[in-house]
Order: C-alpha cells, then sequence, then structure tokens
C-alpha cells in the first residue's frame, strides 16, 4: 500500500487514510517491533523539529 495523499487541509477523512495505511504497514508486527518504529519516529521528528526550530527575534 502506498502512503496516503494527505490534503493541506488536513480533515477526518485524512486521519482515516493514515490510520488504514498504519493498520495494513503494521499488521503482524510485534509489540516491541511497534514500539521500537514508533521511538524511531519520534526521533527523526525531535531531530527535524530542532533543525527548523525558528529563530528567536530579539527587537532592542
Amino acid at each position: 500500500m502506498d502512503k496516503p495523499k494527505i490534503s493541506k487541509d488536513f480533515t477526518v477523512e485524512d486521519i482515516r487514510k493514515i490510520r488504514d495505511y498504519n493498520g495494513e504497514r503494521l499488521a503482524g508486527w510485534s509489540d516491541e517491533d511497534i514500539i521500537k518504529e514508533t521511538q524511531n519516529n519520534v526521533k527523526e521528528l525531535r531531530e527535524y523539529l530542532e533543525r527548523n526550530k525558528p529563530q528567536k527575534v530579539i527587537q532592542v
């Protein structure tokens, strides 16, 4: 199954697409494997957010 295409408005239908996609993708995985996958994804997300966080603007 291909990754779902998400609309720019992020609707309830998009959430359903993501849930269906993840349900099919993770079918047959052990709990341990799902936890490990989730932890890796969180690590990547944190690194992305850290690299792309807005710069603080100091007004004088």
